[in-house]
Parts: structure tokens; C-alpha cells; sequence
């Protein structure tokens, strides 16, 4: 009942923390607008993806007596192709806005050794040009796909043996990048993100009772040193599923879909609780603010490093496969649950040298 009270007094106090109400918001504005982030960013990361945002139709004007490159061209059903022969003209249209860009293919004498020389003119508006380099994209890699077939038989013996028919890359199978950012990326980071602010939000409420010297008068109550600490992990740990459960729902709104969703908080809760009671611990250990988040920032990024060399139990990775509904192992749940046990041991023994110490 004692630690009750300490709760519901954490909760209030807890509201009127500004770093809190701000993380919370910054991550509530990028979950409400995902959608909208995950295409600004990827008209950069890979600008092929905006290909169904933008233009229907691309006017381009073409000097090229290529036919294959022709045909792919209309194949594709994106551009309305206008042919010139002079350069001038086409670039006299493109100056009226006739033409949205224009596209000169140069092929040498011999068919089979010579070069093919592709120049594409686009217009400075950097997002009418990304669009159409991002439609041109596919049927010029078909075109280049073909040119290698056609031009294997005819290189030297020796390099032929070597390459054979292996330059044939076959059908183009160009990723979703889209896909990759928003499962790889985002979704696991928006919903791990509570997890990691816990971690520094406990040592914001544990610093701040030792710098205000109410933790003294906090221990000389009937409560116990190791219960306020308990308290202030059961609020810490208390506000990571309730946001997290608010993120899933906010995305799903945007559109993109999660799987797995109790497993996830499951998960997202064991790491919660081994990075709060780490952050206890550094605390107990250096009992100043500035070095507490700083040894904290340098745990998550080699808990980050260490993610990237063990994939298999790296919880990005794990909530990766879970919002995706794919298969899950055992080992990683089995990890994140037992590891905060032998943490809290420690905390203990912590706290009873932290307790002798003042």
C-alpha cells in the first residue's frame, strides 16, 4: 500500500515531466503523419518509389533510331513519345514546355563493340525530374539487359569462357524500398522507442529526488530505499505498452499493418525493464544526472552494434519479423524475459552498498 501511494505520486509527477510530454509528442507526430514521412524520405533514399505519387503520363521527346529502346519505351505506357531529329528543335520544345525532358541515345558504327551513350535533359524542379529519371529507370535497365545478351556471343574467346552467359541478369527484381524503410526501419524504432526513453527517464526521476534531497527524506519514511526504486520502475515500466499499443494503432490508421501485436509488447516490455533497471543501476554507481544519460546513450549504441553482429536476437530484428506475422524463435523471448532477473540481483546488492555509501 505504501509503494501505492508512491506510485500514484510518480504518475502525477510524471506529467509535468517536459522531456517526457515532448519525446511523446515528437513520436506521436511522426507516427500520425508515418505515411507522409515515408514518402519524403524515400524520394531520396530511392526515388523509383514515388513512381505511383507522380506524374500519369511523361510528354519526352526522343532522338534515338534505336527500336528496342523504342519499344520498351511504349511498352512501358508512361511516356508519350515525340520523335525529333534535330537537337535544337527538341530543346526549343522542351524550353516551351511541349516536352517534360528529353532523352539522346548515341550508338557507335559497330552495333556489337561500340558503346551505347544515353544523355537525359530533365528540368531543374527537382521533383518533376526525380519522377521521370524514376519511370525511365526500369525500361533503360531492360534495355541495357539486352544489349549485354545480344553483344555476349561476340566478345573475345577468353573472355567469354570466363563470363559466359552470366552476364545475363535476368529479370529485373528491384526491391520495395518502401517496404524495407517502413518494416526494417520505422516500425521497429516507433515501437522500441518507449523501451529506450524509459531507460533515460528513470534516471531523471532518480537524480532529480537526489538533487531536490528528497530521496533522504524518502528513506526515512517506512519506506525502504529499494521500494521507492521499485515504485519509480513500476511507472517507468507502466507507460511503454500504453504507447507503444498507441503507435501500432496510429500506423494502422496511416495504412501499414502489424502483426503479432501481443508478442511485440510482450517484448517490447522485457526490453523496457532491462534497460530501466540499468539505468537504476548507473545511477546507484555515479549518482550524477550528465553521467548517468551519457553512459546510458553509450549502452544503447553498443546494445545497437551488438544487434547488428547477433541479427538472430537483436529485438529490431525480432520486431521485424513479428509486424510482418513471419515465423519467431524462442530464444530471443527467453533472453529478454530472464535477463532482468540476475539485473535486479544486482540492483540489490546496489542498493544496499548505495544505502551504507550515504
Amino acid at each position: 500500500m505504501k509503494e501505492l501511494a508512491l506510485v500514484k505520486k510518480e504518475f502525477r509527477s510524471l506529467i509535468k515531466e517536459k522531456t517526457l510530454i515532448l519525446t511523446v509528442l515528437i513520436q506521436l507526430l511522426i507516427a500520425s503523419f508515418s505515411a507522409f514521412l515515408v514518402v519524403g524520405i524515400m524520394s531520396y533514399v530511392s526515388p523509383e518509389t514515388l513512381g505511383t505519387y507522380g506524374l500519369e503520363r511523361v510528354d519526352l521527346a526522343v532522338l534515338s533510331e534505336d527500336k528496342e529502346l523504342i519499344n520498351l519505351l511504349q511498352q512501358d505506357g508512361k511516356f508519350n513519345l515525340k520523335f525529333y531529329k534535330d537537337f535544337s528543335k527538341a530543346l526549343d520544345s522542351f524550353y516551351r514546355y511541349d516536352v517534360d525532358g528529353i532523352l539522346v541515345v548515341s550508338t557507335g558504327r559497330d552495333p556489337y563493340s561500340d558503346p551505347v551513350k544515353i544523355d537525359l535533359y530533365l528540368p531543374k524542379n527537382d521533383i518533376k525530374a526525380t519522377l521521370i529519371a524514376s519511370y525511365l529507370k526500369e525500361p533503360i535497365e531492360r534495355y541495357e539487359e539486352n544489349l549485354r545478351r545480344g553483344r555476349v556471343d561476340y566478345l573475345p574467346d577468353g573472355i567469354r569462357e570466363v563470363l559466359g552467359y552470366e552476364l545475363s541478369i535476368g529479370k529485373s527484381r528491384v526491391k520495395s524500398s518502401y517496404f524495407e524503410f517502413v518494416y526494417g526501419i520505422l516500425i521497429p524504432l516507433l515501437i522500441l522507442a518507449p523501451a529506450f526513453i524509459a531507460g533515460g527517464l528513470i534516471i531523471d526521476l532518480f537524480t532529480e529526488e537526489m538533487e531536490k534531497k528528497t530521496l533522504d527524506i524518502l528513506i526515512s519514511s517506512p519506506l525502504s530505499l529499494l521500494q521507492v526504486i521499485n515504485a519509480k520502475i513500476i511507472v517507468c515500466l507502466a507507460i511503454v505498452p500504453v504507447q507503444s499499443y498507441l503507435w501500432i494503432r496510429l500506423l494502422e490508421f496511416n495504412g501499414i499493418a502489424v502483426e503479432r501485436e501481443l508478442l511485440i509488447l510482450l517484448l517490447t516490455l522485457s526490453v523496457a525493464l532491462i534497460l530501466i533497471i540499468s539505468g537504476c543501476l548507473l545511477v546507484l554507481s555515479y549518482r550524477k544526472r550528465g553521467t548517468a544519460h551519457f553512459l546510458y546513450s553509450l549502452l544503447l549504441m553498443n546494445l545497437f552494434l551488438a544487434g547488428m553482429q547477433f541479427s538472430t536476437i537483436s529485438p529490431l530484428n525480432v520486431v521485424t519479423s513479428l509486424s510482418l506475422g513471419g515465423s519467431y524463435e524462442i530464444a530471443p523471448f527467453a533472453l529478454f524475459a530472464l535477463m532482468p532477473l540476475p539485473l535486479y540481483l544486482v540492483l540489490i546488492k546496489s542498493v544496499n552498498r548505495f544505502k551504507s555509501g550515504v
